[in-house]
């Protein structure tokens, strides 16, 4: 499962669709079990390394725009 989010988040253009996904992946993360958690703190920090997203999105609020596309 993991491999696939990384693949199809790696192949995606749209930034701001990489941002919410990676703050919903941050959100499970802080209700994960810690082997589960540490592994999608992992795949967050590979995919914003490889997408060339500076970590200062994290502070960022989400605009209504993102919330209101992205909720699944």
């Amino acid at each position: 499962m993991m491999n696939l989010i990384y693949r199809s988040i790696k192949a995606d253009k749209c930034k701001s669709r990489v941002l919410a996904f990676l703050k919903r992946l941050l959100q499970l993360a802080a209700i994960s079990d810690a082997p589960r958690a540490c592994a999608f703190l992992l795949l967050i920090a590979r995919l914003a390394r490889n997408q060339k997203i500076p970590m200062k999105w994290l502070e960022e609020p989400a605009t209504k725009d993102e919330v209101s596309i992205f909720i699944f």
